[in-house]
């Protein structure tokens, strides 16, 4: 068995009045049709946050405003590679801007912290939006199971398959 950091996951949000809103991305089928925050892979001679920036200008068409690096990596196994892969978790703030879909996605839904959750299928990404609400202070309710069908599981395939400024 291997263990493998290659990628990154990186929640990217926004501040509307008094409220955090999260933005979420829907795959193509092709790529599991899952909702997702934003991940990629990290190119050589990059650092983790280096790729999270990256990743969500080529994903989102935003731009950053701060990052903050979330208390948590999330963690999951490929049996068919046998390999554990570690992903750095950051969170992203941007400011206003149009959301410019890359070719990996088909939708987008800015969403509460409790929205976002109910969307994501794994749990180690719920974990990780969770670590980044505890980073940031937005407040998150208990977490809420995956709705309408989308398949439950532990880490799942992100990218593969303090603030900071």
């Amino acid at each position: 068995m291997e263990i493998k950091g290659v990628s990154v996951i990186a929640f990217v949000f926004r501040q509307q009045g008094n409220a955090v809103q999260f933005l979420m991305l829907k795959r193509t089928k092709e790529r599991g049709g899952f909702w997702q925050s934003v991940s990629g892979a990290i190119k050589d001679r990059e650092t983790a946050a280096q790729a999270a920036m990256r990743e969500v200008e080529e994903e989102t068409g935003l731009r950053l405003r701060r990052y903050v690096v979330a208390d948590a990596v999330n963690v999951f196994y490929k049996e068919a590679e046998d390999t554990i892969y570690v992903e750095p978790v950051f969170g992203i703030e941007v400011g206003e801007g149009k959301v410019v879909l890359s070719p990996e996605h088909i939708l987008f839904r800015w969403c509460s912290p409790e929205e976002a959750m109910a969307l994501l299928p794994f749990e180690g990404n719920r974990a990780a939006l969770k670590a980044v609400c505890r980073t940031i202070g937005a407040p998150i309710e208990a977490a809420a199971a995956p709705k309408g069908g989308e398949r439950a599981g532990t880490g799942g395939p992100s990218a593969t398959g303090g603030l900071k400024k």
